[in-house]
């Protein structure tokens, strides 16, 4: 157990199911912020720019498999 009196917390996203854990509560609030703020830029983004990053994610993911 961590001096702040737990050993990790978790967080599930209930839009797109991301699972995050952290083992601080420093960890724990910037990982969900950042995620949270990333769902944000995606809601006010256009339907032209969401296509394009999710064609740069697909592309980086099938870079990583290969």
């Amino acid at each position: 157990m961590t001096g702040q009196g737990w050993d990790q917390a978790e967080f599930s996203c209930g839009r797109c199911g991301e699972h995050i854990t952290a083992t601080t509560e420093e960890e724990y609030l910037t990982r969900v912020l950042a995620h949270r703020t990333a769902h944000d830029l995606l809601d006010a983004s256009s339907p032209e720019l969401r296509a394009r990053l999710l064609d740069l994610a697909l592309a980086e993911v099938e870079r990583v498999l290969t």
